[in-house]
């Protein structure tokens, strides 16, 4: 969650509007967004 945490500030700072973190493994992928982590 903290990595997610910073990911999210730096876009803000750069102006990008960041809409999930999607982490991509050989098993599948985790979204922070499908998983209800994801604080709008």
């Amino acid at each position: 969650m903290d990595l997610t945490d910073r990911l999210r500030v730096a876009a803000e700072i750069v102006g990008v509007l960041a809409r999930d973190h999607v982490i991509v493994a050989t098993g599948g992928y985790y979204s922070f967004v499908a998983a209800g982590r994801w604080r709008r």
